[in-house]
């Protein structure tokens, strides 16, 4: 934290750098990840290990996180919708297939690696 003010640690990369990571271990931000349909998914599975014969569904558990474990100040939040549209664009960013170059047996790269 002090080194974001010393004289090195004025750049803007480094203050945007603190910036970032006071948003992202923000109680919106966090609760934002808790809402996620992946933690929710989670949960689910969790509770369909310790009892398999109740059937759950994922609103059922929203429904408990918002009404009885959150705050309201959580969410309703401008910073919470905010923190939610991130994560969505980062889970959006994060789930796209990579691609991978396919590169075959004879392929030009291949012999010219197997014959020297």
């Amino acid at each position: 934290m002090l080194f974001g003010l010393s004289k090195e640690g004025c750049t803007k990369s480094i203050l945007d750098e603190l910036h970032i990571r006071k948003q992202v271990v923000s109680k919106y931000f966090i609760g934002s990840l808790i809402l996620s349909e992946a933690v929710v998914k989670m949960i689910k599975k969790e509770l369909k290990r310790i009892a398999q014969d109740v059937k759950i569904e994922d609103e059922q558990i929203v429904d408990v996180i918002k009404q009885e474990i959150f705050k309201r100040e959580i969410i309703d939040s401008e910073k919470t919708q905010e923190a939610m549209k991130k994560l969505s664009r980062s889970f959006k960013k994060h789930s796209k297939p990579k691609r991978e170059a396919n590169v075959s047996v004879n392929s030009p790269e291949v012999k010219s690696n197997t014959e020297q």
